[in-house]
């Protein structure tokens, strides 16, 4: 990502009751940006408020204009070291601080777009109450009862002067209401923005999960060989005939589950035993290894030392003659990842490059570890993404089979 011209750096920042699914929307978009390779950073804005919230007369946190521009110092800080995007996340919403928040912004020649996160499901409120009184750093270390008591009050009193974003104010923002049943946007001014308005569109805030899986075993598997378009091994059969049976103990509420494979064969074969609603993607075929399709890691290495050294020096920019890199495939997927973010209940069978890449999206890993990320055959994975992390669940299925794990 280039700079903005005329700008250091872009900063998102979120304004909303805690709650509301604000501090999740944020986390979200910051572990996209950073999975397209833009170098991102969060910035919670209560890290700088001392604020101790098991003391019994507490008072409510406020943000001064001084902690703002401390905040912004930062920011600057973290652009001039080469940074793209900064995500504020801030837990008041009202029209000084906006004006604190735009002065320090223009101060410093960055960018400000705002993102103002609305809700008004109780029971959403209630159940982001206990995550964060369980999982925050502000409150985990306090008794769950008391800590969410003062959570309220300080909702409470960041709702008395609650001022929503309205067009009369001169700025870039989008106002999400109620999981995107309302979304407006205005002054939206550059490419950047736009795709932050269509990812923040396409985001579901209610707990969900999703379950991962690579194909069986398959015949090039045994073989050592990569790429290619084989069948299933003996193995790869058992798994595909065993699948059903874990499916449905694993798979919460799997009545209305839709299963994704790529367009290969072997990811069809391991669903084909499944008696659910089917989809082929072609975006998710493995990494095509051009003109080295079907040979082995020993041959490669031993006819083609050069490109062997090159991918073990870089493997996530290496791109294989006529074929694809692990950044190629980042790219690929992206709107397999704004799908998964507006679908619930998909089981995605696919292949090992293109597993690491969601799975390293899901749990926010650098992009220099995506490609040594294990995800071994014959093993399913349940992710859940909650405000703090992505819970994982892995349930493996007795069928052996070989490994196609590569250190670095």
């Amino acid at each position: 990502m280039e700079h903005i011209e005329g700008y250091i750096g872009l900063c998102v920042c979120f304004l909303g009751l805690p709650a509301s699914g604000k501090t999740f929307s944020a986390g979200k978009l910051s572990r996209y940006f950073s999975w397209m390779s833009v170098k991102t950073e969060v910035y919670s804005s209560e890290t700088y408020l001392e604020t101790e919230y098991e003391n019994s007369d507490f008072t409510v946190p406020r943000h001064t204009v001084e902690q703002v521009n401390l905040i912004f110092n930062d920011l600057e800080a973290f652009y001039k070291n080469g940074g793209h995007v900064t995500i504020l996340d801030f837990n008041e919403c009202h029209k000084e601080l906006r004006r604190s928040i735009v002065n320090a912004a223009e101060k410093r020649n960055i960018l400000i777009m705002f993102v103002e996160i609305v809700c008004t499901d109780q029971k959403f409120i209630e159940e982001n109450i206990t995550d964060i009184c369980t999982n925050s750093p502000s409150y985990k270390h306090i008794p769950l009862d008391v800590a969410k008591e003062k959570l309220r009050e300080v909702i409470k009193s960041y709702r008395q002067d609650y001022a929503p974003l309205t067009e009369a104010e001169d700025c870039t923002f989008v106002r999400i209401i109620d999981f995107c049943n309302e979304v407006i946007v205005h002054n939206i001014k550059n490419y950047w923005q736009s795709r932050i308005v269509y990812y923040l569109s396409n985001l579901r805030i209610k707990r969900r999960s999703i379950w991962l899986s690579r194909h069986g075993e398959s015949e090039f598997n045994v073989q050592g060989r990569i790429g290619g378009n084989s069948g299933l091994s003996t193995q790869g059969e058992k798994y595909a005939s065993l699948l059903p049976e874990y499916v449905s103990k694993f798979v919460i509420g799997s009545k209305g589950l839709t299963v994704w494979t790529s367009s290969m064969k072997r990811t069809i074969q391991t669903a084909s035993h499944l008696d659910y609603q089917k989809l082929e993607w072609k975006a998710l075929d493995e990494l095509d290894a051009g003109i080295f399709d079907g040979f082995t890691y020993d041959y490669i290495e031993e006819k083609y030392p050069h490109e062997a050294q090159k991918r073990s020096y870089d493997k996530f920019h290496y791109r294989y003659r006529g074929g694809e890199s692990y950044m190629d495939v980042v790219r690929r997927l992206e709107p397999i990842i704004m799908e998964l973010e507006r679908q619930g209940d998909v089981f995605i069978i696919c292949h090992q490059a293109i597993l690491r890449c969601i799975y390293g999206y899901y749990h926010n890993f650098s992009l220099e570890e995506l490609p040594f990320l294990n995800v071994p055959l014959h093993t399913i994975l349940k992710l859940t993404p909650t405000t703090f992390e992505t819970l994982e669940e892995r349930l493996s299925i007795p069928v052996s089979a070989v490994s196609t794990q590569r250190g670095k």
